[in-house]
């Protein structure tokens, strides 16, 4: 009875939707500035009409339902061939028309879009007048309305011109508080679903732009705690979830929670959970030569698992020599991605398996014939039995136990367990809130606001499969140039998923990648003609192709310069480098079963978050000794023996060794002597300054080595003097009030000049610190921000203004190098 009332509130929407259609198609004669004016007071009265009842059409009719309110692009129906292209329809089209730069001039197309757009509407009555419904789907639908607002509404996924993200949001809630009022009941559950309502709605009203709005607090503070107060609302009345697999779990509250995602949702309908044993054959087979033709090539000949399973170069070569066309992408995350390939030209990663394991240019082999010389490996043959046993598919033959199935199944269960979702972005958006900075918060909320970046790559997995239901992947025509320039740009000539498709809107079309682990798998685009994050910024900054000279009619990325400041970029980067989660996913062998399904396994991180936290006592480390051993042709490509991958916790238990300084790198030891008399003396002077320049002003205080200062669980340095803000006005006396430093300096040395520049100034730069190199021989200070691919080079004067000071600290150096040095 419920279910029944909740389908008439929807059909008396659905009414009031078609009677705000025909006013709006009644206005839709523009003649002057009024005219326009009454048109779009229409049009949002439409749109609202159409939020309101979004949670029952998108459930019952989505393909009415995107044809009313999907992007404003032409639609390729690529079954029926390259000529079924179908132009878009609906509120997007009209929105693009009347909020334009010539709205007069668009009439005939308002008129015709919003005649179009009422026969939608009739279409869409007649069938919700047939549907029938239970309370499960009627609740299920609200949870995914829920999630529909967070992922795509609040991005301006559907009102990209006219920029009614935030109130159409609002009109979605209050859709989705009219969907459940028959079930309202005096309980305390009700009571919490509708204050966390009330408040989100209050949030979303207060007249804030989208692009100032704190979406990263809404979500936060309002967007996850209404998904679970919707949850906990459902079981206090006894209603079930539908019994079905999908990719957004039947029984995950929020699409950002820790356990969200079904990764074999994106797997073939047959697919059944893997074992340990199938996650360690598969990851076996990665490394193993056999594989190709001619035995000299391994998946991990290309993904590298130390390098974020990339291979760091713009592309890859072919067997012959000659260069691959698209650049290595990370297998990281790649189950939860509906098509594979940057032209989507596979489903599944079942699929993905065969087209490199016999492409002629990557591995050339055959799947059969690797089957048939693997079964000649007892020790081999006898993993893929007890890998496959009790699978339902008994072997038949006698080479039955290894076969070409199960070569592919094995390989994309071991792909799959490398899901990782546990980034300083996600602990954040589930309540851990300092696991990101002030600078990646700002980020997070350009990445949805100003720099429309979640349009595209849609949260939490920042793909381009399309939430809430995860079911199709979008391409995207962006303009890719041949090589990184800012003008005068020529379009790559790879042309994509044209090249399959034949479809027109298809030319130069790429899938939309995760952009997870970004910060670990340079170069960018499919080209690898982008060197640096902040490189693609600035070609998303200038529009795409369209903002570097490259006229493409088809290009699907905004041609408007997006305007963002150079700060603004620097916190855009600091976001996406708050990405990273690569937990377990560098150990070449023995790796726990816990991390099969993305578990919380914390071990062979190659780079992960960007967490602070400050000990005080003096630590130390070395260097294991033992290089990893060549690799023999025709056996698994995995080293039997690995370097040692230390830990900060291993380190503190080392004993103290007055002589040296120990410390590690993402698990990469570094040992260096006691420093010189002149580098203490330089330690001592620059410590004194700064001290004296930030602690009177209120800003901060520094410290000294042998303090510590632990990034992450692999990651544990000792510079020798940091700056930390006060707490309270006072010096902090606990390693819980250090949480923050405003600047890291090294003193140079022969010893560390690599660990210095190259191993450690990454490192920093990657948590967003500040560093200082002082370079006592040469007299002079490289400062290195964040952002910066070069150092500033200061030899006389250098300027600080660190966060909280009013204006920089201006730093003569030559007195400086004077008193620690003498004369020069």
């Amino acid at each position: 009875m419920r279910a029944a009332h909740t389908l008439d509130i929807w059909r008396a929407h659905v009414d009031t939707l078609a009677d705000r259609v025909a006013q709006l198609d009644t206005a839709a004669t523009l003649s002057t500035p009024e005219s326009v004016a009454r048109a779009r007071a229409a049009f949002v009265a439409a749109r609202r009409a159409y939020k309101h009842v979004e949670v029952g059409l998108e459930y019952y009719v989505p393909s009415t339902s995107r044809s009313m309110n999907g992007p404003a692009l032409p639609e390729v129906e690529e079954s029926e061939g390259p000529e079924a292209v179908f132009p878009p329809t609906g509120f997007q089209v009209i929105e693009e028309s009347l909020y334009g730069d010539d709205p007069l001039g668009e009439q005939d197309a308002v008129r015709q879009e919003t005649a179009t757009l009422r026969q939608l509407v009739t279409r869409a009555r007649t069938m919700m007048q047939a549907q029938r419904a239970t309370d499960d789907r009627i609740w299920d639908a609200a949870k995914l309305e829920l999630a529909r607002i967070g992922t795509l509404g609040l991005a301006g996924f559907d009102s990209p011109v006219a920029g009614h993200a935030l109130r159409e949001a609002d009109a979605a809630l209050e859709g989705v508080a009219r969907s459940l009022a028959p079930y309202r009941a005096d309980t305390p559950a009700w009571a919490t679903l509708d204050s966390v309502m009330a408040a989100a709605r209050t949030t979303l009203q207060a007249g804030t732009t989208r692009e100032a709005f704190d979406h990263f607090a809404f979500i936060v503070t309002h967007g996850n705690p209404l998904a679970r107060a919707l949850r906990d609302t459902r079981v206090s009345l006894g209603i079930g979830t539908p019994a079905e697999r999908r990719a957004f779990r039947m029984d995950a509250a929020s699409v950002f929670d820790s356990a969200a995602f079904d990764v074999l949702a994106f797997a073939p309908l047959n697919t059944t959970p893997a074992n340990g044993e199938t996650v360690a054959l598969g990851r076996q087979l990665f490394h193993d030569v056999r594989l190709s033709g001619d035995g000299r090539r391994a998946c991990s000949s290309c993904h590298v698992p130390e390098q974020a399973f990339t291979d760091g170069r713009r592309v890859n070569t072919a067997r012959g020599g000659a260069p691959l066309a698209r650049n290595t992408p990370t297998v990281i995350n790649s189950g939860l991605q509906l098509g594979v390939f940057s032209d989507l030209r596979t489903t599944y990663l079942e699929d993905q398996v065969t087209d490199v394991v016999e492409n002629v240019d990557e591995m050339h082999g055959s799947l059969d014939a690797t089957a048939a010389l693997l079964a000649r490996d007892p020790a081999l043959a006898a993993r893929f039995r007890t890998a496959f046993a009790g699978t339902g598919s008994p072997p038949v033959g006698r080479d039955a136990d290894v076969t070409a199935a199960r070569l592919r199944s094995a390989l994309a269960a071991y792909q799959r367990s490398l899901t990782r979702l546990d980034s300083p972005v996600d602990r954040a958006l589930r309540g851990e809130v300092a696991a990101l900075t002030l600078e990646a918060r700002r980020g997070f909320n350009l990445f949805v606001g100003k720099g429309k970046c979640a349009t595209c790559h849609f949260l939490p997995l920042t793909t381009g499969t399309v939430p809430p239901m995860y079911q199709k992947s979008e391409v995207e025509v962006l303009g890719t140039p041949v090589r990184a320039v800012t003008a005068r740009g020529s379009v790559d000539p790879d042309v994509g998923r044209y090249r399959l498709s034949r479809a027109e809107p298809h030319k130069y079309a790429f899938r939309t990648p995760s952009l997870r682990n970004v910060a670990l798998t340079a170069p960018y685009m499919h080209n690898g003609a982008y060197p640096t994050l902040e490189s693609v910024i600035d070609f998303y900054n200038r529009g795409g192709g369209a903002g570097i000279g490259i006229a493409l009619e088809n290009q699907t990325l905004p041609p408007d310069p997006l305007n963002l400041t150079a700060g603004e970029q620097r916190d855009l980067v600091t976001f996406l480098r708050a990405l990273t989660d690569t937990t377990g996913t560098g150990r070449r062998e023995g790796t726990d079963a816990s991390t099969a399904h993305g578990g919380a396994h914390r071990e062979g991180t190659i780079r992960s978050e960007t967490v602070t936290r400050v000990r005080s006592r003096h630590v130390m480390m070395c260097r294991d000794p033992l290089p990893p051993p060549p690799i023999a042709r025709h056996t698994m490509a995995m080293p039997a023996l690995t370097p040692r991958v230390w830990t900060a916790a291993e380190v503190q238990a080392l004993p103290d060794d007055p002589s040296h300084r120990y410390e590690c790198v993402d698990g990469e030891l570094l040992v260096s002597p006691t420093p010189r008399l002149a580098h203490q003396g330089a330690v001592t002077a620059l410590t004194v300054l700064l001290e004296s320049l930030a602690r009177p002003a209120g800003i901060g205080t520094a410290f000294v080595a042998p303090s510590e200062w632990v990034l992450d669980p692999r990651t544990l340095v000792q510079p020798d003097l940091y700056v930390v803000p006060l707490t309270d006005g006072r010096r902090p006396r606990t390693n819980e009030e250090r949480t923050e430093a405003l600047l890291f300096v090294e003193i140079l040395s022969p010893s560390t000049a690599r660990f210095d520049r190259v191993v450690k100034r990454g490192r920093y730069q990657q948590a967003g610190i500040e560093y200082w190199i002082v370079d006592l021989d040469s007299r002079l200070v490289e400062r290195w921000l964040p952002h910066d691919e070069r150092p500033s080079i200061h030899a006389d004067r250098l300027e600080w203004q660190p966060a909280g000071a009013a204006s920089a600290f201006v730093i003569d150096l030559e007195p400086f190098f004077t008193e620690v040095l003498g004369p020069a």
